[in-house]
């Protein structure tokens, strides 16, 4: 993670790659090269349709499915996570490449951060992930920060964060001790 300060604004950065996108990488190229070899075989025995059919359904799904694991692995090397904190907002920006999470908060609409944990389970076990939440004075809870690889991650942000706006850490339901 990086600190940087630009026009009178602090800039929390963190970089999406991890080991997580060499593995995706390898899967990547497995995938889509079935996908390759599996139309070029239908087109070299003539099986290939001249008009779309249910023929088609199955090889356009796995194309469909590879688009978006390749637009994935492709985020994870080149994303970045950027937390804008400006004297009357907090900014979160995620770029070069489109992704959901970019949000906005006025700073003086802020009570409390905290870090939360977030579990998926999958064959391969149990996976977990940390967020930066906030709770506004209204008592909504919103997240800020999500998908981070380690607890070290979150509290960082949220230490900064708080450090900056001068809120004092209190304990939130559903915090990670």
């Amino acid at each position: 993670m990086q600190i940087l300060e630009e026009a009178g604004r602090l800039i929390i950065r963190r970089k999406w790659f991890s080991a997580t996108a060499i593995i995706l990488t390898a899967v990547c190229m497995i995938w889509d090269a079935a996908l390759l070899i599996w139309v070029l075989s239908m087109q070299s025995d003539g099986s290939m349709p001249g008009e779309l059919s249910w023929e088609m359904v199955l090889p356009g799904l796995h194309g469909m499915v590879g688009m978006g694991f390749t637009y994935y692995t492709l985020a994870c090397y080149l994303n970045k996570t950027d937390v804008i904190l400006s004297p009357e907002l907090i900014e979160v920006r995620i770029w070069p490449m489109k992704w959901p999470g970019a949000a906005a908060v006025a700073v003086d609409a802020v009570r409390q951060l905290y870090v939360a944990s977030r579990e998926q389970r999958s064959h391969n076990g149990r996976q977990e992930s940390y967020e930066v939440r906030l709770v506004g004075h209204d008592g909504r809870e919103r997240i800020l920060v999500c998908g981070l690889e380690t607890i070290d991650q979150a509290r960082f942000i949220e230490n900064e964060i708080e450090a900056i706006l001068g809120i004092q850490n209190r304990p939130v339901s559903g915090e990670v001790l």
